[in-house]
């Protein structure tokens, strides 16, 4: 009989997605299965204290899962330091996760890439009056540059509201990005690696709360928002949609697993927004939704994820 391999579940840290961590290393190691892993959770707190130091952690572990979300754990910080003391983790290597993490690098190389990127800019909070290009023009998307799970972000139809906007997204980033805003149906799509293969999930349509629908197979709420999984796309645009999830994925050398955001306008083109190398994981997560309705299971998420951890 094989000797269970022994998982550290790292979540939480000093970031605005603390909480939405917890949520995420709570929902792994419920579904990791005990009869082949020995998992314990490592809470990393606000402060960014840890309850147990590397070397311990290299000690006790077989792998780290990185659960955690946000600039603390997902641009290349916790990563680097894992290779360093050689302990294995899940997710993208160190460079990948920064690329994404920092949101102005990676839509610019995915740009360059030929990705079909709506139009930004990058407004930096030193700057004082805040400039925009001459021919934006509202409504207009403003986010942190380097934050998730929507924090600091909001769409601006008054250019009257823009300089609330940026300070909010300030809060969250010491850069923001100024995004034309495309008019569509906003989708995100995990990718999987399944026996070293990336694999894209099944899409999910994110539907703010105020709006009517039916029909889908799957809907559930989550963050102010109610989650369709399959979209209600056409197969032909899912499978755009998907193609996109898995070229972006690759362009910018993620691993392990990703998700792509987009907006698919009135004419059914695709708009990639941004790339999370460590995407959401509780409760009505898209991600679990997408691998749920291709008959993937939370269990087998889990394992095919901790599968294509990286040997530090």
């Amino acid at each position: 009989m094989h000797a269970r391999k022994r998982i550290a579940v790292l979540m939480g840290g000093p970031s605005a997605e603390h909480d939405v961590s917890l949520e995420t290393g709570e929902t792994v190691l419920r579904h990791l299965s005990r009869d082949r892993f020995r998992a314990f959770p490592v809470a990393v707190d606000y402060d960014g204290t840890w309850p147990i130091d590397m070397r311990s952690l290299r000690q006790n572990a077989d792998v780290a899962f990185v659960a955690m979300h946000g600039s603390y754990g997902e641009d290349g910080g916790i990563q680097a330091a894992l290779t360093t003391f050689g302990i294995p983790y899940t997710g993208s290597r160190p460079i990948p996760s920064a690329h994404a993490a920092r949101k102005p690098t990676s839509l610019t190389l995915l740009k360059n890439e030929g990705f079909p990127v709506p139009e930004f800019c990058v407004v930096h909070a030193a700057d004082g009056n805040h400039p925009l290009p001459k021919h934006f023009t509202l409504p207009l998307f403003v986010k942190p540059a380097n934050a998730g799970s929507s924090a600091g972000t909001g769409i601006v139809r008054d250019w009257n509201d823009l300089p609330e906007a940026l300070q909010e997204a300030f809060r969250f980033s010491p850069d923001a990005i100024v995004q034309r805003y495309i008019f569509g149906k906003e989708v995100t799509c995990g990718i999987l690696e399944i026996n070293g293969n990336p694999t894209p999930l099944m899409p999910t349509e994110i539907i703010p709360a105020k709006e009517l629908f039916h029909g889908p197979k799957s809907k559930r709420f989550m963050d102010g928002a109610w989650h369709l999984t399959p979209p209600r796309l056409s197969p032909a645009i899912i499978r755009r949609a998907q193609a996109t999830a898995l070229a972006a994925h690759t362009a910018l050398g993620c691993s392990g697993m990703s998700q792509t955001d987009m907006i698919v306008d009135r004419e059914g083109a695709i708009h990639l927004l941004e790339v999370n190398t460590i995407p959401k994981l509780s409760g009505a997560a898209p991600f679990l939704q997408g691998a749920q309705e291709l008959g993937i299971a939370p269990e087998q998420v889990m394992e095919h994820i901790i599968a294509s951890a990286h040997i530090a």
